[in-house]
């Protein structure tokens, strides 16, 4: 929150008493533990599925996010972020604080968790299933881990970008080069214009860490090749700077065998993909079975009954209670808890997006409870159904109307009276 200047709220409103930073930081700790209460209240009756994923701040500081998902009575999605706290390491003792978090919050009826593939997480769940005496369990927890759909993903495109990491690192210093310097772009620029290219996009330089940023700047440098060519002509210093070179013909050969160059960069790449895909997804026993139950209750998708195998009858069977899960398949209690599950953690890390701006260069001092309770009221407040100030008004306006003609009506019937 921005707080005007004693002087200029002096001049806009002489009567208004600017509030110091201890009282808007009281207000909004009362509101924060207010919507707490309420949001407790709710959680003894719902079972729930849980996201989390850490983040360190500008005071280098290591913060949790652990995020909750349900389908309220009103088969309405639900999101709140229970808590944002700090943790000593991304590492060790996750599973402590979120045992800690769920013992005081009151949240006993856990569906599942999902995380991402670091392997203290692996342990941090492990240990969660022995500690955390957990009612209405699914399963006996066996499927509590949900392991992050995307993160998987971008291990898989990392995979295959390791294969081609040396022409990506040659793109990249040829845009690190253009951009080093006013006078290197306004030559390169000249050499566009020389080119005649036609394109107003610009050259951007990627994050090493995100492959979709990796691709931009691929696509983005594509357009420009010809301009690049011209350079390395006129210019001496971009040759010594960019190391253009290409790859031995014999050794490549000697690798591809009667492929040629490009199919066998190709086949490698989709090969290492595959390998990465394999593992998390490659076998029906590395996956989460919920996922299948999800598919089944999915009713845009026509199923046989070679569908219903016996391992997800049995999970049919456990959510229901029936002995015949064709029957209830459209349960909405399996479909409350199933279609609940969060594949990802993108809500989790979109916290700190938000986070990131509570906690900028200018306010740095905050406290970790005064953090948490900005972040997460942030998020109820957010998420509480808001009052449809347009449709209110064109009620008025009807009921001023309706009004309207009953006074018109009634006239009407006085005079014939007369």
């Amino acid at each position: 929150m921005v707080v005007p200047e004693q002087n200029e709220m002096v001049v806009l409103e002489p009567s208004f008493e600017v509030p110091s930073r201890h009282t808007i930081g009281r207000d909004c700790m009362k509101i924060f533990i207010e919507e707490k209460k309420k949001l407790k209240k709710l959680f003894k009756s719902e079972r729930v599925c849980l996201t989390t994923d850490t983040w360190t701040s500008l005071q280098n500081l290591n913060y949790m996010c652990l995020t909750t998902y349900w389908i309220d009575g009103d088969w309405e999605l639900q999101k709140r972020i229970i808590n944002f706290y700090i943790v000593e390491n991304h590492k060790e003792n996750d599973w402590k604080k979120i045992e800690e978090c769920l013992h005081e919050w009151g949240i006993d009826k856990v569906c599942t968790i999902t995380v991402d593939n670091a392997s203290s997480n692996d342990r941090a769940i492990a240990h969660l299933k022995k500690k955390c005496k957990w009612k209405d369990v699914i399963l006996n927890n066996d499927y509590m881990h949900m392991r992050c759909s995307t993160h998987i993903v971008n291990l898989i495109v990392k995979e295959g970008l390791e294969e081609q990491h040396e022409s990506i690192m040659r793109v990249r210093n040829a845009v690190k080069y253009v951009r080093s310097s006013p006078a290197r772009l306004k030559a390169f620029k000249r050499c566009v214009e020389k080119e005649k290219i036609d394109s107003k996009s610009l050259l951007c330089l990627d994050v090493e860490t995100r492959w979709n940023s990796t691709y931009l700047m691929l696509d983005a440098a594509e357009k420009f090749e010809k301009a690049f060519e011209r350079l390395g002509d006129e210019e001496q210093k971009f040759i010594e700077y960019f190391d253009y070179y290409e790859l031995n013909q014999e050794e490549c050969e000697g690798k591809k065998g009667k492929v040629n160059k490009g199919d066998y960069h190709m086949a490698s790449m989709a090969i290492r993909m595959r390998d990465k895909f394999n593992k998390y997804w490659g076998n029906i026993d590395n996956m989460n079975w919920f996922l299948f139950v999800a598919i089944l209750l999915d009713p845009s998708l026509e199923h046989t009954s070679k569908d219903k195998d016996s391992i997800q009858d049995n999970i049919f069977m456990q959510l229901d209670g029936e002995d015949d899960p064709v029957q209830n398949i459209h349960s909405f209690k399996i479909a409350k808890d199933v279609l609940a599950i969060p594949v990802s953690t993108v809500a989790s890390k979109s916290a700190f997006s938000t986070s990131g701006r509570v906690i900028d260069a200018f306010r740095r001092s905050r406290s970790p409870k005064m953090v948490e309770a900005l972040i997460c009221t942030q998020d109820w407040l957010r998420a509480t159904p808001q009052i449809d100030l347009c449709a209110i008004m064109e009620d008025i306006e009807k009921f001023e109307e309706f009004e309207k003609e009953l006074e018109g009506s009634s006239s009407c019937a006085t005079s014939k009276d007369i």
